[in-house]
């Protein structure tokens, strides 16, 4: 677990967007599988889930969010129980569709 959370402390510095700690559900879609997930930060260009079931790196995925609908993503890490994600939509375009959801996203 310690190596996870310096990968994040060291994530932290190259961050290209401020995230918001949030506490949300989501669904993660790969292929034929659904996986439930916890989303603990995101930003408009990425986001940090909670996982039972890592998947392996540059794994591209779709997470739904309740009200945000389908994100196309890329997993650009992962640790025993978490993935650090990239959005592959353009950064303003996530903004304005978690500010149309009504959910509360601190853009910084």
């Amino acid at each position: 677990m310690a190596r996870t959370e310096q990968h994040i402390e060291i994530s932290n510095d190259r961050r290209r967007f401020q995230r918001s700690s949030v506490l949300w559900e989501a669904a993660i879609l790969k292929e034929d599988r659904t996986d439930g997930c916890v989303l603990l930060n995101v930003s408009e260009g990425g986001a940090l889930l909670r996982v039972l079931d890592p998947f392996a790196c540059a794994t591209t995925l779709n997470l739904e969010i309740a009200r945000v609908g389908k994100i196309d993503a890329k997993v650009a890490w992962r640790g025993a129980d978490a993935v650090g994600i990239v959005f592959a939509d353009d950064p303003r375009e996530v903004a304005r569709r978690f500010e149309a959801s009504s959910l509360p996203f601190d853009r910084g």
